[in-house]
């Protein structure tokens, strides 16, 4: 395949990659107000939770991170033609890997003590630290018990990342004509007979990926920065997608034929997926023995209407964003530029905020709604201020 021009753009896409991080705002302001007991993910719940945490974080999990490695890979892809091995090393190293270590060194211990602020704020729990037990051991080493955390995905992204590079080596020393099949098949799966066989095959294979998680949706890999081999699977089927896609990207054409039909299909299935997973989740609160027959199936069941939905809504989502998005549009090239930086600060921004408005008294939802606004105001305005300070050429890259 040959270079691929500076010129070339793709502001569908764009906007999709920007959307799926700013939706992650919506979803980590959510899980503070679900109406279930804190986990050792996610340690803290405000006194007011509202069914409407569950209805944004429950879908909102369904198809984010499966749509932004799809865009990942596609991107990684064009990089790499564009750029070449060293070319895509050094750009990924500087959008991916520096603010990955960068990012976490200064968020870990941020996100820590917003934590421990809304534990200290909260009713004491028997057998919990004191408060001042609590801060004091937070002071002591605030890296302690290091995660990841959010930023997993861009972890995860240089695992790919190194997976596609070796992959691409060893294509150069193989028979060519193993490369020409993978080609082909890719081909004949977009473009020829078999493509009616390309949803079925995709969902298949995501929800055989999914078979091992014990709970509905995508494994989160965000406790331990040790691989987990779900995850490298699953988000690796969506992130090779990707790639693959801009290969042959003249199927991003065929996708816009009946991109509102497949959209809303996924819409409609993401509604059936969403009602699954409350089912199953209302069960596993009741003391339903979760490893019985009937249990075991509504998992399964959930697992490839999840799939289903994904890639409805990725695919879909694709036709009609390219359709709609010819061109420059000054909000969306905004939202597009802003983007990683949102998501790379938000997290301390949303918990401080929400862990500040224990006290206060009002309806869960209002507070929810609240919390999601200030911290997007807030993050833009940091945003802001950082582009009045910095070159327009030492922003962020972008994912």
């Amino acid at each position: 395949m040959g270079p691929v021009g500076v010129s070339a753009r793709y502001h569908g896409l764009d906007f999709i990659r920007a959307a799926m991080m700013m939706l992650v705002v919506v979803l980590h302001s959510s899980v503070s107000f679900l109406p279930n007991a804190p986990d050792t993910l996610w340690p803290y719940r405000d006194p007011q939770p509202t069914v409407l945490a569950a209805f944004l974080a429950i879908p909102i999990h369904m198809f984010v991170m499966p749509t932004f490695f799809v865009m990942a890979g596609f991107f990684a892809a064009l990089i790499y033609a564009h750029r070449g091995a060293r070319g895509f090393v050094a750009n990924r190293g500087q959008a991916i890997a520096l603010p990955l270590v960068v990012g976490w060194l200064v968020m870990f211990p941020i996100e820590s003590a917003c934590f421990v602020m809304g534990e200290m704020r909260s009713p004491t729990i028997a057998g919990q630290a004191a408060p001042a037990q609590m801060a004091m051991t937070f002071l002591q080493n605030p890296w302690a018990n290091p995660a990841p955390n959010y930023f997993w995905f861009l972890y995860y992204l240089l695992i790919f990342y190194v997976i596609a590079l070796v992959l691409l080596e060893l294509l150069k020393v193989v028979p060519s004509r193993v490369g020409a099949f993978a080609d082909t098949l890719a081909h004949g799966l977009m473009f020829g007979r078999l493509r009616i066989s390309l949803v079925p095959t995709l969902v298949a294979l995501t929800w055989w990926s999914m078979m091992p998680i014990s709970k509905p949706g995508l494994l989160i890999p965000d406790s331990t920065f040790r691989l987990q081999g779900i995850a490298v699977v699953t988000y690796g089927i969506y992130f090779f997608f990707g790639w693959i896609l801009f290969r042959h990207k003249e199927f991003i054409e065929t996708l816009k034929r009946r991109a509102g039909t497949r959209f809303c299909g996924g819409l409609a299935w993401l509604l059936v997926a969403v009602g699954l997973a409350y089912h199953w989740y209302h069960h596993s609160g009741d003391g339903r023995d979760m490893t019985s027959g009937s249990m075991r199936n509504l998992l399964v069941v959930t697992q490839g209407v999840i799939a289903l939905t994904s890639w409805m809504i990725i695919l879909g989502g694709i036709g009609l964003a390219q359709r709609w998005l010819q061109g420059t549009h000054r909000v969306v090239q905004y939202g597009v530029g802003a983007a990683f930086w949102v998501y790379l600060t938000h997290l301390p921004v949303c918990l401080l905020i929400i862990v500040l408005m224990r006290n206060w008294s009002a309806p869960g939802a209002l507070k929810l709604v609240l919390a999601i606004t200030l911290t997007f105001a807030a993050v833009l305005l940091a945003y802001e201020a950082v582009r009045a300070v910095l070159p327009k050429q030492k922003m962020l890259a972008r994912a």
